[in-house]
C-alpha cells in the first residue's frame, strides 16, 4: 500500500514540499499507528475511501449510512493525520 501511502502524504502535507526519505519513511509510520488507533468503523470508512477507492456514495450504501456520515468520517481521520504530521515535521 505504497502508492495509498504516498496519496495520504501528498493529501495531508504541503504540495510545494518534499519529504526526504527518512521523513517520508516516519511518515508512513505516523499513518499506519494513526489508522490503528482511530475507532473501527471510521478507519473503515477511511480504507474503503482511500485503498478501495470506493466514492462516499458507495460507501455510505454498503455501510448503510448517510453520504455526510461518511464525509464527516473522512474529514476527521484527515484532520487528525494533519494534526499527527504537523506535530512530527513542523
Amino acid at each position: 500500500n505504497a502508492a495509498a501511502a504516498e496519496e495520504l502524504l501528498a493529501e495531508c502535507t504541503d504540495e510545494n514540499e518534499t519529504l526526504n526519505p527518512l521523513y517520508y519513511k516516519e511518515a508512513q509510520i505516523l499513518i499506519q499507528l494513526t489508522l490503528e488507533s482511530i475507532p473501527e468503523k471510521r478507519r473503515n470508512i477511511f480504507k474503503l475511501s482511500r485503498f478501495g477507492h470506493l466514492s462516499n456514495k458507495e460507501i455510505a450504501e454498503r455501510l448503510n449510512l448517510s453520504v455526510r456520515t461518511v464525509e464527516r468520517q473522512i474529514y476527521l481521520v484527515l484532520l487528525e493525520l494533519k494534526k499527527k504530521i504537523f506535530l512530527l515535521f513542523f
